[in-house]
């Protein structure tokens, strides 16, 4: 875990490889948006480096109803 308590809500973003994750949140890009997410949510980042190869990332969303 590098960001957030442990009790907030867990989005996963997938990439090709540890180190474009890395690269990625280290990017100046990335750091100059961070605020926005953490001055108005509440929520955790984990870099991990797999999540197996039967996880899809989608799989939530499926049957979700539209919030509007």
């Amino acid at each position: 875990m590098i960001e957030g308590p442990a009790s907030a809500v867990a989005i996963v973003i997938e990439f090709p490889d540890y180190q474009a994750v890395q690269d990625w949140h280290q990017s100046p890009a990335y750091q100059a948006i961070l605020p926005l997410r953490t001055g108005n949510c509440s929520s955790i980042a984990v870099l991990a480096q797999d999540c197996g190869t039967d996880h899809i990332a989608t799989d939530v969303l499926q049957g979700a109803a539209p919030q509007g």
